[in-house]
């Protein structure tokens, strides 16, 4: 379910232990603008997510150096068997997907899964914005 789209004819699976980070505390309004920009611009449900593949979770969000004050994680085998999938579009960003505009119990359903927030040591490293 969870794929990596390499090239216009190769497809490579993400592997279960992938982290997924998601920066910020997700309430519900991020999460829904989130997902209908996304099908506003791209055509599809999807959440933006970062992702690293054979790092924690504080590694990847070391790398990316977000100025976000916290993050939540978790991993693309989880969010497989909570029936969602997860789809990169380059090699630092994903898409959780979604088959319609999100719900209520969508959001509901991600809070769930993703791990409590967790103080980001490198917000605001870039001088930008704080987290809601």
């Amino acid at each position: 379910m969870g794929v990596r789209v390499t090239g216009l004819d190769q497809v490579d699976e993400l592997p279960d232990a992938t982290v997924v980070v998601r920066f910020g505390y997700l309430i519900y309004d991020d999460f829904s603008f989130s997902i209908l920009s996304e099908f506003a611009i791209n055509g599809r449900y999807g959440l933006s997510v970062s992702y690293g593949v054979g790092v924690t979770a504080a590694a990847l969000v070391k790398k990316r150096r977000l100025p976000h004050s916290v993050y939540r994680a978790t991993s693309a085998g989880i969010l497989r068997q909570a029936g969602r999938e997860v789809v990169a579009t380059d090699d630092k960003h994903a898409l959780i997907m979604y088959s319609t505009e999100p719900t209520v119990e969508d959001w509901v359903q991600l809070d769930g899964i993703l791990s409590k927030a967790l103080q980001n040591p490198y917000a605001n490293s870039r001088g930008r914005r704080r987290s809601r």
